[in-house]
């Protein structure tokens, strides 16, 4: 249980911090003029990724064979592609490149994402599922809320949120996949 409220965080302190926080003044900082249309077509752009890429990356997960589990190989795999794209996208100097790292980031947290949600119902007995679903969630708006205050003290300095957002995720769901490994799960049907 107490693994998965760093697994938690580490996902949603970025959906707290970026859209609400960086992801506007950045887009702002580009293009005053045009900011409030770019920014929809960037985040427009982005929840279409996410909305293809989780469900896609759970079910993948759900018949993946590997010696470290079904599901940590997306979570750790999906926060490292991530972790990049955050930093890619701290140092993007055009709307364009914001565009395609903001997608990239949504596409990588949400390939976490799916997987991370399937552990719940893999590993966890029924008895106690509500206890660990209460738990993260009480995570997503603790994260979410953290995210938009730490994005705010970091607002400062873009590129730095976007590494220290990083690091964050990366080190957290790392962590976590490493301290709640299942197992090689290859001779499993």
């Amino acid at each position: 249980l107490l693994w998965f409220v760093p697994g938690s965080l580490g996902i949603f302190l970025l959906w707290g911090a970026i859209p609400t926080v960086l992801l506007p003044l950045q887009v702002e900082q580009l293009d005053p003029a045009n900011k409030v249309a770019n920014l929809a077509i960037v985040t427009t752009i982005g929840a279409l990724a996410a909305m293809i890429a989780q469900p896609v990356a759970g079910t993948i997960s759900d018949r993946a064979r590997t010696r470290f589990g079904s599901r940590a190989p997306f979570i750790v795999g999906g926060a490292l592609i991530g972790g990049a794209a955050l930093i890619t996208l701290g140092l993007a100097s055009s709307i364009l490149l914001v565009a395609l790292c903001w997608t990239l980031v949504q596409i990588s947290f949400n390939v976490v994402q799916g997987p991370f949600s399937a552990l719940l119902p893999d590993r966890v007995p029924e008895a106690v599922r509500g206890t660990f679903a209460a738990v993260i969630g009480a995570m997503t708006m603790v994260g979410s809320l953290g995210g938009v205050i730490l994005a705010s003290l970091l607002a400062g300095s873009i590129p730095g949120a976007y590494l220290v957002l990083a690091g964050a995720a990366v080190t957290l769901l790392t962590l976590f996949a490493v301290f709640t490994r299942s197992g090689d799960n290859r001779g499993e049907p």
